[in-house]
């Protein structure tokens, strides 16, 4: 037995008492029958069904579609339509909000309720998504280098607040979402050269020296899909370092012996 609460927003009462039958024999949980847009968009929010059953054409201003994209502004409550109309622009409406399913009007119980449990079963997978993502981010976000997931084309699909500092050093002009260039390396040479790290020095406002990498990541065989994952240290201090460390040699070796390196090499 299902503890599924569902709403059904439908503005025929001959035909709303009929769907509830059937959800009640189904074993679903019926928590509201709702006759307008507006009546939905209350009830929804104040009741958190875990379904709504949505009639496309509904009486008043706001009809089933409109309805839905203001409750999916709100909560991720899954919605299934309900119409009798299969029209092309109806379903181009309908499309945009990202339906759960759509059930054609008349219909018999095996299809609600093959319907509602993959409706239902999306969502669920949708949601463990959302959550990994939400995850994956918590442990980029800690990582102390700059890290970015791209798409093959630049397009920015994950990035960590390091990187994006990092990158708007390097690119001030770049937009946000996509990476084209980096320095004087376009992404594509990047990619090109992915078993290499490239050093971009940057002199505004202050001289900073990073190092890159591209790596594919290989989740799709398709060169054009395959995502990629790029890395930027913050090399200054190692380079500031080596510079102090090469301009000390320098004076070393330009004063002889009397800072006590002839002694040294003479001793052999």
């Amino acid at each position: 037995m299902t503890n599924t609460r569902i709403m059904i927003v439908e503005d025929e009462s001959i035909v709303a008492m009929d769907i509830e039958i059937r959800l009640k024999r189904l074993g679903y949980v019926v928590v509201r029958r709702a006759t307008s847009g507006a009546e939905a968009l209350q009830q929804a929010l104040l009741l958190r069904p875990d379904l709504i059953l949505m009639d496309i054409r509904l009486q008043g201003g706001i009809d089933g579609i409109e309805a839905a994209t203001r409750i999916r502004a709100h909560h991720n409550i899954p919605i299934v339509y309900l119409t009798a109309y299969s029209d092309s622009e109806t379903l181009r409406r309908a499309k945009i909000t990202e339906p759960s399913g759509f059930l054609i009007k008349p219909f018999d119980e095996r299809e609600l309720h093959s319907v509602i449990e993959m409706a239902l079963y999306k969502n669920s997978m949708e949601a463990k998504l959302r959550q990994q993502a939400k995850q994956l981010q918590t442990i980029i976000n800690t990582i102390p280098e700059g890290i970015f997931l791209l798409a093959a084309d630049g397009q920015i699909m994950l990035a960590n607040p390091v990187g994006l500092e990092y990158l708007a050093l390097m690119v001030p002009e770049a937009p946000r979402d996509r990476i084209t260039m980096l320095g004087s390396y376009s992404l594509q040479s990047i990619m090109a050269n992915s078993e290499t790290w490239l050093q971009v020095e940057v002199n505004e406002p202050s001289r900073r020296v990073f190092e890159v990498t591209a790596k594919p990541s290989f989740a799709s065989e398709v060169l054009e899909e395959r995502q990629w994952v790029l890395a930027i240290n913050d090399v200054t201090k190692q380079h500031e370092v080596l510079h102090r460390s090469y301009q000390q040699s320098n004076l070393l070796v330009g004063d002889g012996p009397a800072v006590g390196v002839q002694p040294a090499l003479s001793q052999r």
